[in-house]
């Protein structure tokens, strides 16, 4: 884990020391070390915590990395060695198609002078850019780009429209972009090859619609927990002191199990803990600490000091945070860090492989009426809502056809609709003077036949991935330790995208596939457990009693009423509808995440402007 940044130019060479000495001076930890090739023309860093940098160099060639390679064969001493020699071998494409990793890269060869920035095939790891005039810049993360001469610290506006007033899965409708003006960012799975004369981008993986598999079951099982088992383990490879992220849920209790099981050893986890018992998953968590945990950190999360805590998250994350989810993962973080661990592996993207999310039952409907599977679809339906009806989040026969109607387009095979309830909900909150959202349409993309397919990519690529990844990255390389996420290995993204939706979702549970592959491994009660609470937190009561009169005092000030980006009567509209929600018990959605956002983003703004 390490930071990257570098300045290619073309026009006779000009130090570039600023942003180089930016890399120390606003990259997180002034005791890191720094390694930087400079020579005409070129100008590139690395830094981090680690003795060894992640830079190489041979003959005219520089190569120089943010991340890990797992696949990387013992010989080499680093990535870039390895990255190195594989260019010449078989040059940028050819080399990106042999590596499995998390990275931002960058590839500089002095003898054609070409730059090439390349990004892992889901962007666990960050890469932005700056082109001027004759240069080109880049970093893994946006603060160094802001150094530079004639790169204002302007804000995006369509980000901070989205940011204000959307749900998070539409913050990275536009993965070309980042929250500033002046500053784009390398979408996953991409290479950029730069020159003086033109910039290119072309898409060097994706998945594919190919046929599901046809192979018995109980082989392509065996072989899922094989991918699963290996993809953990070449990531715990790189790391000396590991540690897991435990919730009562499928993905995280199942990466500490199945390791538990395969090295013959208990393992080390750490848990974000509440007083609210609606949030707390503590009791759902006693059967894999019986079984797979040597030692349980309880990281209780009660009543932060929320102003300061998001402040300061929001100077690491050079954004605002995208969820409350984070503001738990930010404090555990913390305590992995001052415990002495160098990894922690977490359970994000086994809901998007393996069809676990409420909201993927329409898509999964929708695959049984292309099928033709009449009475297969009507049990489902009927599952669907004994297991799932709620009192706020109502599930019924009705709902069951309007949500279709809304979420899907039969008429396309395979084409998802956006949530535009969930999307709109508080677009009068919005000044309409600021940005005009009225035509805004997220891109629903259309790559298989299979609606559940569809949709559960289209989180891994636009929606929910892309932000969760950004912080986990944040809070790993602030804290020194990798982020280590088996779900998001391509190996088994290639192969879940195989899978029959109808094996995913079966009575009324999601993740049978997975549940499935788990027996023997998981506890019965965990393995089996049809409800889900997700990693959430009790955020709904940050913005009552004292938080709420934070929340005003931020809301009435001058600098907040001054900016032009909401509709003022509405925002304290909903700041008092929250308030009547927490204190009579209403059963009603309440306003947290809005407020959250919020928040977020006027703390945001009054550090762009100090």
């Amino acid at each position: 884990m390490s930071r990257i940044a570098g300045i290619i130019t073309w026009k006779p060479y000009t130090p570039s020391a600023k942003l180089l000495d930016g890399v120390t001076a606003k990259l997180l930890q002034p005791n890191w070390k720094v390694f930087r090739e400079r020579s005409a023309g070129v100008d590139i860093g690395w830094c981090g915590w680690q003795d060894r940098s992640n830079l190489a160099k041979k003959h005219n060639v520089v190569v120089v990395i943010d991340g890990t390679i797992y696949n990387k064969p013992r010989q080499f001493e680093t990535e870039a060695d390895w990255v190195l020699k594989l260019y010449f071998e078989e040059g940028m494409t050819g080399m990106l198609n042999r590596l499995n990793g998390d990275f931002g890269m960058a590839v500089y060869d002095g003898d054609l002078m070409k730059l090439y920035l390349a990004r892992d095939r889901f962007g666990v790891k960050p890469l932005y850019f700056v082109k001027t005039e004759g240069a080109l810049a880049f970093a893994s993360q946006p603060r160094c780009l802001l150094q530079l001469p004639g790169v204002s610290r302007q804000v995006n506006p369509k980000f901070v429209a989205l940011y204000a007033v959307t749900h998070y899965r539409y913050f990275d409708t536009y993965p070309d972009s980042s929250p500033y003006l002046l500053v784009n960012q390398l979408p996953a799975a991409q290479l950029m090859m730069a020159t003086s004369t033109q910039t290119t981008t072309k898409t060097y993986w994706q998945l594919e619609d190919v046929p599901d598999f046809k192979e018995k079951k109980v082989i392509l099982l065996n072989e899922y927990r094989e991918l699963l088992g290996n993809a953990v383990k070449i990531r715990l490879d790189t790391v000396t002191r590991p540690a897991f992220t435990l919730s009562g849920g499928l993905d995280s209790s199942s990466l500490l199990s199945l390791t538990a099981k395969l090295s013959g050893k208990k393992q080390v986890a750490f848990s974000a803990v509440y007083d609210d018992k609606t949030y707390d998953e503590s009791k759902d968590i006693v059967p894999i600490l019986k079984q797979s945990v040597s030692k349980w950190h309880a990281v209780r999360v009660e009543n932060p000091d929320l102003i300061n805590t998001v402040d300061r998250m929001i100077s690491i994350h050079d954004e605002p945070v995208g969820t409350v989810t984070w503001l738990a993962h930010f404090l555990l973080s913390e305590q992995v860090k001052l415990s002495g661990y160098d990894g922690l592996v977490g359970g994000l993207g086994g809901d998007q492989l393996n069809g676990g999310e409420y909201e993927y039952f329409y898509a999964f409907f929708a695959d049984l009426i292309l099928r033709g599977k009449k009475e297969r679809l009507k049990s489902e339906v009927n599952q669907w809502i004994k297991h799932f009806n709620h009192s706020v989040f109502k599930k019924n026969l009705k709902i069951y056809k309007h949500n279709m109607s809304k979420l899907i387009d039969l008429s396309i095979p395979g084409k998802c609709l956006p949530d535009q309830q969930r999307l709109r909900r508080y677009y009068a909150a919005l000044d309409p003077e600021y940005v005009d959202m009225s035509s805004f349409a997220p891109e629903m993309e259309v790559i298989f036949t299979s609606y559940l397919k569809n949709r559960t990519l289209q989180e891994l690529t636009r929606e929910h991935a892309p932000v969760c990844l950004r912080a986990e990255d944040r809070h790993a390389t602030y804290f020194e330790r990798k982020a280590l996420l088996p779900f998001f290995d391509y190996r088994l993204a290639e192969f879940m995208y195989r899978v029959p939706s109808e094996d995913k979702i079966v009575n009324g549970k999601v993740k049978m596939w997975h549940r499935r592959a788990m027996k023997g491994i998981l506890p019965e009660s965990t393995r089996m457990k049809v409800t889900k609470v997700g990693w959430n937190a009790p955020a709904h009561l940050w913005f009552s009693g004292k938080g709420q009169e934070l929340l005003w005092d931020i809301v009435r000030s001058k600098q907040f009423r001054q900016r032009g980006i909401y509709n003022l009567n509405e925002v304290e509209r909903i700041i008092n509808d929250h308030q009547r929600i927490i204190t009579r018990g209403e059963p009603r959605e309440n306003h947290a995440m809005f407020l959250w956002q919020l928040i977020n983003l006027e703390l945001w703004q009054r550090q762009i402007e100090s």
